[in-house]
């Protein structure tokens, strides 16, 4: 099985077993990207994850659908707060946080790259109930 192949079976596993993994991003019936939860680095909890391809970036997307994420974190699985990491020098990642509200809160060097942390709690989040 390919390493993608591996990471969507994963994916279904985590979803039937504690309701979370990762979403697709279909603009017009094309696959744009991903978002979703995922762990990473021991964390206690799953962290928000998002990309998209090249062409699709600058332009709203990654914003508006880990915003979807973020309501779901904090309405559905009663999260009390959310966590991003992302590489420091991805000014864009580090922008789509910001704009959901979430703060810088430390910044680590992870095999041997440096990695930023920005974290929503739900008491400062701007959700949506559904």
């Amino acid at each position: 099985m390919s390493l993608s192949g591996e990471i969507l079976e994963e994916s279904i596993q985590k979803f039937r077993q504690q309701k979370w993994g990762l979403w697709k991003i279909v603009l017009r019936g094309k696959i744009i990207g991903y978002t979703g939860l995922w762990r990473f680095f021991n964390e206690e909890q799953p962290q928000l994850i998002f990309a998209l391809l090249p062409d699709y970036t600058k332009q709203g997307y990654a914003t508006e659908s880990a915003r979807c994420i973020v309501n779901y974190a904090f309405n559905v699985l009663d999260y009390e707060y959310l966590v991003a990491a992302l590489d420091t020098e991805n000014l864009d990642s580090a922008k789509v946080c910001r704009n959901l509200g979430m703060h810088l809160s430390s910044e680590r060097k992870i095999d041997g790259k440096p990695t930023s942390f920005f974290t929503l709690k739900r008491l400062d989040a701007k959700t949506e109930k559904h």
